[in-house]
């Protein structure tokens, strides 16, 4: 595995991970600091990723709540609106949504600890979340699966599996169907696997950004999100694989599956 073990390259290397040369990605941070008590979202489009490392960090540096980027890449026209630059804006149209996406580039497996909304987790939640991380990558390396990229949320955990699919609704139907296989499987009331983020548009919080989730306090700190590692090279998985996850998934209302 490839470690990325320097927290000062953190913005550069997931920019680049997650925003590569030759697609756009919509970086996207909410609750951003306007003055007189006042927050707004800011939104870019970016063709670069040193661009995007950069406005991130900034951000970053300006506390907003939380910096996130579009896991899949969307229409490159988009690019027009903001062009490897940000801005607030008031009008939610002006943001990614599920038909600007051109692909599926990356299945997102996000593991929260269970607790309240709002509020950030323990160090015994957020080491319960990274353990199930490592507990899913194993069972599925042993269906065949190859090693993800794992990467650390600040509150829990994340693993990131190469896919590619079409933007369609049999795609969609098929994340969210590995999404509960791997729910019914791994699910307790300690940590849950979110089988909610399996829309093409879907925002992830950028490694390298600080988790503002709540206060700050001493049993809920605030904590940096980070890749732990990524393989060398990162391989997809294939149509095959996922369709064998998802007839794992629980029926759906009707029987359907």
């Amino acid at each position: 595995m490839q470690t990325v073990p320097d927290p000062s390259d953190l913005f550069t290397a997931a920019a680049a991970l997650l925003c590569p040369k030759g697609e756009v990605h919509e970086l996207r941070a909410l609750g951003v600091p306007q003055g007189r008590g006042s927050r707004a979202i800011v939104s870019g489009y970016y063709d670069s990723s040193e661009a995007l490392a950069r406005d991130a960090a900034h951000l970053d540096d300006k506390e907003a709540r939380g910096v996130y980027v579009t896991l899949n890449p969307a229409d490159p026209r988009l690019l027009s609106r903001r062009a490897n630059r940000c801005e607030p804006i008031r009008d939610r149209d002006a943001t990614t949504t599920d038909r600007d996406i051109v692909r599926r580039s990356w299945l997102f497996v996000d593991l929260d600890p269970v607790r309240p909304s709002g509020i950030g987790s323990t160090h015994e939640e957020h080491t319960a979340a990274l353990a199930r991380a490592c507990q899913i990558a194993d069972w599925l390396a042993v269906c065949g699966w190859p090693q993800p990229v794992s990467l650390d949320s600040g509150n829990g955990s994340a693993l990131l599996f190469r896919i590619d699919l079409p933007n369609a609704a049999d795609a969609l139907r098929l994340v969210a169907a590995s999404l509960a296989a791997l729910a019914v499987r791994f699910d307790d009331d300690i940590v849950a696997v979110d089988a909610t983020v399996s829309n093409a548009a879907r925002i992830v919080r950028l490694p390298g950004t600080l988790n503002r989730k709540g206060d700050s306090t001493a049993s809920r700190p605030h904590r940096r999100a980070c890749i732990l590692a990524v393989p060398e090279p990162v391989e997809a998985v294939s149509r095959e694989l996922l369709e064998a996850l998802a007839r794992h998934a629980p029926a759906a209302p009707g029987g359907a599956s």
